[in-house]
């Protein structure tokens, strides 16, 4: 359904209700050939205090929003970095979400969450999420993926067994961890695939095989 402009400044508003002083300086942005979504800047006078965000008008949804400002001495953790973004997810109604990975940049850090489903990864329903370790507060989500790709979905009993597969697997190469994931091929088509973490002459890789076929699918 399509959101009108006063419904989009509604969920600006809750999405930064533990802000407000972002919300005194609230534009929305036209963006020329840009049909699809709003475009909102918000600031706060006089101060290096910004940030923009971009929701669908179909349905309201957030692709992504950017807060910069100054940053302080950091105070939180990574793991507590983590928690925050975890906790922050949760608020925002994206349910069962697992991070598989994690960078820190000084005082920002940035967390890879996929939705699970049945224990299985969804790699194409993929968001990121910056948190400041000085506040401890989320200053960006990036959500593109998630929202476009998000469905309900029925996972197939996987044909072969990670036992089959790992037998193939030459005498130099240890496993180290597997589980189940859907990716995406290159033409698009959604997989079922075995994530494999692979130890091979001291250095760590993984491989991505499909659950139906055997077949190798990417290395990384």
């Amino acid at each position: 359904f399509p959101v009108t402009i006063k419904g989009a400044v509604a969920i600006v508003k809750l999405l930064f209700e533990d802000k407000p002083q972002l919300l005194t300086h609230l534009k929305l942005d036209q963006l020329n050939g840009e049909k699809d979504l709003y475009l909102f800047n918000l600031s706060i006078p006089n101060q290096n205090h910004i940030a923009s965000i971009a929701l669908t008008k179909k349905g309201g949804h957030l692709l992504w929003f950017l807060e910069e400002r100054t940053l302080g001495t950091k105070k939180y953790t990574f793991k507590q970095g983590e928690e925050i973004a975890s906790d922050f997810l949760k608020q925002k109604k994206y349910s069962d979400m697992k991070m598989i990975k994690g960078q820190q940049f000084n005082a920002i850090a940035e967390y890879t969450f996929v939705r699970t489903v049945d224990n299985v990864l969804i790699y194409p329903e993929r968001v990121i999420v910056k948190v400041a370790l000085d506040r401890g507060d989320v200053i960006g989500l990036s959500a593109k993926e998630y929202v476009f790709a998000n469905k309900s979905r029925t996972i197939k009993e996987p044909k072969l067994t990670i036992q089959q597969l790992t037998a193939k697997l030459d005498q130099e190469t240890k496993l180290i961890n597997s589980r189940l994931a859907i990716i995406e091929s290159l033409d698009l088509k959604e997989l079922l695939v075995y994530e494999l973490i692979l130890k091979r002459d001291q250095a760590d890789y993984r491989m991505f095989v499909n659950a139906e076929t055997g077949e190798e699918e990417s290395v990384q």
